[in-house]
């Protein structure tokens, strides 16, 4: 049971760090739609998109950990 609930802790810290790889690609990206998304969006759907761009911009605060880019680095993802 114990050995069970272990790997199942691995699972979670790999997902949770391939997460946080991701929202960093993004955060690099420094947007989260392609320029075509933008262009074919209508008026609200860009004000969305923009609100969600702006979100991801302050979250990305809480993604700039040292220990994570290090990581990212070490990994050769950036």
């Amino acid at each position: 049971m114990k050995k069970c609930r272990q790997q199942q802790d691995r699972q979670r810290a790999k997902r949770r760090r391939h997460l946080q790889m991701q929202r960093l690609k993004m955060v690099r990206a420094g947007s989260t739609a392609w320029p075509g998304q933008i262009r074919k969006a209508s008026p609200e759907q860009r004000a969305r998109m923009a609100a969600t761009t702006q979100r991801w911009q302050k979250r990305a605060r809480r993604w700039r950990l040292p220990k994570l880019e290090r990581t990212a680095l070490a990994l050769g993802r950036l």
